[in-house]
């Protein structure tokens, strides 16, 4: 690979693989130079990803929010949504305190039982765990 195209590349925020030749460097400044898009506004992936890009509308709004996790990194909580048959209940171990509902507090330590979907989102967050069998 010659140096000058890896150095066009990267200038223009183009990562570039030890793996790439001239040729695919080429193809990869033109895309992006050229900006190819789809009707979507989305930029086209081309032919050297695998990753598929969804559609965003630029006046969609955020996902409701039900509350927002505690600690070093606290993160929102998206609001499940009202499901149609009663969801298994899940007990967790709380890693970080948590507020299921408006002024309830579950402290760090505490095993809570709640929805599965919530469940997942707080473990996936670091803020919980499945506990343990005694």
């Amino acid at each position: 690979m010659s140096a000058e195209l890896k150095l066009k590349a990267e200038a223009l925020g183009i990562t570039v693989p030890g793996n790439w030749g001239d040729k695919r460097i080429q193809e990869e400044i033109d895309r992006h130079n050229a900006g190819q898009r789809n009707g979507n506004g989305v930029l086209d992936p081309g032919q050297g990803s695998t990753t598929q890009q969804a559609p965003v509308s630029p006046n969609a709004p955020p996902p409701p929010v039900s509350g927002i996790t505690p600690g070093d990194t606290p993160q929102p909580i998206v609001e499940d949504p009202e499901p149609t048959k009663k969801e298994k209940q899940v007990e967790i171990l709380l890693k970080a305190d948590f507020w299921p509902e408006e002024g309830e507090r579950k402290m760090v330590g505490e095993k809570v039982t709640v929805g599965l979907g919530k469940a997942k989102q707080l473990i996936g967050a670091g803020k919980a765990e499945i506990p343990l069998e005694d």
